[in-house]
């Protein structure tokens, strides 16, 4: 999805079986983050992921993984090792999920943050620019 593009509605099963939804983290800054378990450099971005979300949860920032394991076991597996804490849900399919499609994804990871109204404002932000623009836009 290009940048100043408004986010189609995500409504997916999280670990525990219910159905979570973007719209419902609607009003602050949403960061969407395409991975899988078996994607190593997504594993090794949900570190940073990890500090982020630590320094800017509660101020007005989310963070909602999404995972196109087909391995529902391998996701909530990564889910506990990487000490994710954020929204996530699954969107079984690898490459042929349909949300990763509806959203055009064709590289792990990819992330795009969602400003409160929905609409991207950064696509696959370096950790450094990401943390940045949240300071900016959150510490005030």
């Amino acid at each position: 999805m290009p940048q100043g593009s408004q986010a189609p509605e995500i409504a997916l099963n999280a670990p525990d079986g219910s159905i979570q939804k973007l719209s419902a983290l609607q009003g602050q800054y949403v960061l969407v983050d395409f991975w899988a378990s078996w994607c190593g450099p997504c594993r090794q971005g949900n570190k940073s992921l990890v500090k982020l979300y630590k320094k800017y949860r509660g101020k007005g920032f989310e963070i909602l993984g999404i995972s196109v394991d087909k391995d529902a076991d391998a996701w909530r597996k990564a889910i506990k090792a990487d000490k994710i804490e954020w929204v996530q849900v699954n969107d079984p399919g690898n490459w042929e999920a349909p949300v990763a499609r509806q959203w055009r994804i064709d590289a792990l990871p990819t992330s795009m943050l969602l400003n409160p109204q929905g609409v991207i404002e950064l696509v696959d932000p370096e950790y450094k620019t990401l943390d940045k623009w949240l300071d900016q836009k959150l510490n005030r």
